[in-house]
């Protein structure tokens, strides 16, 4: 279950209409999906969700309140569809990556924010300043497979060490 949009935005410029997009996208959006698959799940005597938040989800970044609300909920959801749909053989876990390079960032990474580079590598112990998303397969994957039976509503940090700091 992965979708989003982020908004760097400060509460005072902060409208309904950002407010409701990243809510929509980022968290009632997902909420519908496993919805849908549930019955699909029963039939088939289980299933496995693996929703994608982020540590602004576990934590707190300033001028992103849209953001960080809908993916603390999307953490929060997870572990109450896990405490419903568990005993129906349903798994419900969630990854929150740090940075990730996608193209929607790719303008941040480019020329001109040597800077801001050098910046976002102070902020891991590993000096990483975006993460894949292949980086996170290894843990989707596993989280999809029967070897995560017993894992429920737990959310997987994969953030270069991001969070330890």
């Amino acid at each position: 279950n992965n979708a989003g949009v982020f908004r760097t935005v400060p509460v005072m410029e902060t409208t309904e209409e950002i407010w409701d997009e990243q809510l929509d996208l980022n968290l009632k959006g997902y909420f519908f999906m496993v919805k849908t698959l549930v019955p699909h799940f029963l039939e088939n005597g289980g299933g496995k969700v693996v929703n994608i938040s982020s540590i602004a989800g576990t934590g707190a970044f300033p001028n992103c309140p849209g953001y960080c609300a809908s993916k603390g909920g999307v953490v929060n959801m997870t572990r109450a569809l896990a405490a419903e749909l568990g005993k129906e053989k349903i798994n419900v876990n969630s990854i929150a990556p740090g940075n990730v390079a996608t193209p929607l960032n790719a303008h941040l990474r480019g020329p001109g924010n040597e800077e801001y580079m050098q910046l976002m590598k102070t902020f891991t112990p590993t000096g990483i300043d975006f993460i894949n998303p292949e980086d996170m397969t290894g843990t989707a994957v596993f989280l999809a497979t029967e070897d995560s039976r017993m894992i429920h509503g737990e959310t997987v940090i994969v953030d270069a060490g991001w969070s330890v700091w």
